[in-house]
């Protein structure tokens, strides 16, 4: 996917491209009585201006979410991980009580993570077995939210929820740091 950046340097770019064309329609060389180059020129601009995908920060996300991560063991402590899909990742921290941007993965990675996490259909497939320790794979939309957990030494949780968990904390492992 394009991936543009909205900056007054850019804007600057695309004002001195115009003054340049718009200088050399001037002259005698451009015969062509059409603006439409122009048009398509100025389109053009504006959509590598305008491109940029929405950043969200960890007090304002949007309704649909991935959520997963682990709890338990000696502290208790949950750390659970949201991945949204233009691939911003953020990180909570129970006993912190903190929530932070982790990175970004590409979004094209994210939308496909999250189709996955769907095919798990989690409404219908509930499963709360926590143990000591417990792992958790979740998604949210708005108020809706339909989470699978286990760890339970007793339950063995299926391989493509498992394998799936694996993904999502290798993904978030891997995040490159965000960049402002």
């Amino acid at each position: 996917m394009l991936k543009c950046v909205n900056s007054s340097k850019t804007i600057w770019r695309i004002s001195k491209m115009y003054q340049i064309y718009h200088n050399f329609s001037k002259t005698k060389l451009h015969t062509m009585k059409s603006n439409f180059p122009i048009y398509l020129f100025l389109i053009i601009g504006l959509f590598f201006v305008a491109c940029k995908s929405q950043r969200y920060s960890a007090d304002k996300l949007p309704d649909q979410q991935v959520l997963f991560g682990s709890g338990g063991g000696f502290t208790g402590e949950v750390t659970e991980y949201i991945l949204l899909d233009n691939g911003q990742l953020f990180k909570k921290s129970s006993l912190k009580n903190t929530m932070t941007e982790m990175g970004q993965i590409k979004q094209k990675e994210a939308k496909q993570l999250m189709k996955e996490v769907e095919k798990l259909n989690l409404e219908k497939t509930k499963v709360s077995e926590p143990g000591n320790m417990y792992y958790f794979v979740c998604i949210k939309n708005g108020d809706t939210e339909h989470k699978t957990t286990w760890g339970s030494a007793t339950y063995e949780i299926d391989s493509t929820v498992q394998s799936l968990h694996k993904k999502l904390m290798t993904a978030a492992k891997d995040a490159p740091a965000p960049t402002e």
